[in-house]
């Protein structure tokens, strides 16, 4: 077979949406949405970033990417690194060929772009190995701890408590949606440690929580202001006896504290769990106190080992290839990794 890879076009938007209800699911009007969201409403990029295999007209697979811009502690606007979104190539496309062209076509694409890096944040096992011997490397595993409901456990605020706070005094509000001028404000207050972490601005808060495909709760401790917030992940189906801590921006342990103990509160699920790699000690000896422990079975070690993905667009031996504003990017340690980061979610 002979196919024909070209970057995303207009005129495929329906073929592309209709190709992922295979990947996403059936529903069309909610693949179109999660479409618009992730890929044409993005704020880190012009249009979408998608490359095309096609058997004369029929769309056989492929490949997107969705924009991110990253910041080194509370430096600068952003380094724009896009993360590998959606993947998908028909069965019987399978095992001709089609994701490596793909890639192929990605990699000298996003290089004549002038694009230096890019990550993966949600590559399975399979996806994983393929990567790997086009050049993308693994930061480390993801790791996760996991608290489980106990009937000792207290009750939390209701599921949407009234906005409105008496002066002086924090109080726990959760809310079904985003606060991206407050939010954005708390961030740009808090200490920033020098690690790689997303740019949190407004512009992010207002598009980020957007997915259909995802349902967030927002925990926020205010007084005269916002003092921090915490963000509560389930999928949208709810088919899960899981609630995942997505984000949490805290300018102080007490407030950390404040929020951790009204998630644990929230909702009917058996677990809260929170990505664990790159939290720093003081936090995890926080969330072991509160009942946190490490996910060790085999099944979560390898669910997680391979953890996030990136490479090099000038991979091949240049000099600094992994350095971005003067950090290594190789190292997980220089990462500050969270939830929110996953495309999936």
């Amino acid at each position: 077979m002979g196919y024909e890879i070209i970057r995303y076009r207009d005129e495929f938007r329906d073929q592309v949406i209709g190709l992922m209800k295979n990947h996403w699911g059936p529903d069309e009007a909610t693949n179109a949405a999660c479409f618009k969201w992730k890929y044409e409403d993005n704020p880190y990029l012009d249009g979408p970033l998608l490359y095309l295999a096609l058997d004369g007209k029929r769309l056989a697979g492929m490949r997107g990417l969705f924009g991110a811009a990253w910041q080194i502690g509370a430096r600068g606007t952003g380094f724009p690194l896009p993360c590998n979104a959606d993947t998908y190539v028909e069965p019987a496309d399978r095992r001709h060929g089609v994701y490596h062209q793909l890639t192929k076509r990605m990699i000298a694409d996003l290089s004549a772009l002038g694009i230096s890096h890019v990550l993966n944040f949600t590559p399975s096992e399979a996806n994983a190995l393929n990567s790997m011997l086009f050049g993308w490397r693994p930061l480390g595993p993801f790791r996760s701890m996991t608290r489980h409901r106990s009937e000792d456990d207290p009750g939390g605020p209701d599921p949407v408590s009234p906005p409105g706070t008496p002066e002086g005094r924090d109080e726990i509000v959760i809310d079904t949606t985003a606060r991206p001028q407050e939010m954005a404000s708390l961030i740009a207050r808090c200490t920033a440690d020098g690690r790689i972490g997303h740019v949190r601005n407004e512009a992010y808060f207002g598009w980020r929580y957007g997915n259909p495909f995802s349902n967030f709760r927002f925990v926020y401790c205010r007084s005269r202001e916002l003092d921090g917030y915490l963000i509560l992940y389930q999928a949208a189906d709810r088919q899960t006896d899981q609630l995942w801590i997505a984000d949490i921006a805290a300018p102080s342990k007490a407030i950390e504290a404040k929020l951790l103990n009204a998630a644990i509160g929230f909702g009917d699920r058996n677990r809260l769990r929170v990505w664990s790699a790159t939290l720093s000690d003081e936090t995890r000896r926080s969330f072991l106190r509160l009942g946190f422990r490490p996910d060790n079975s085999s099944a979560e070690r390898l669910r997680y080992a391979t953890g996030p993905l990136i490479r090099a667009m000038n991979h091949g031996g240049a000099d600094g290839e992994w350095d971005l504003g003067g950090v290594d990017l190789r190292r997980l340690a220089n990462w500050d990794l969270r939830r929110i980061y996953n495309d999936a979610m």
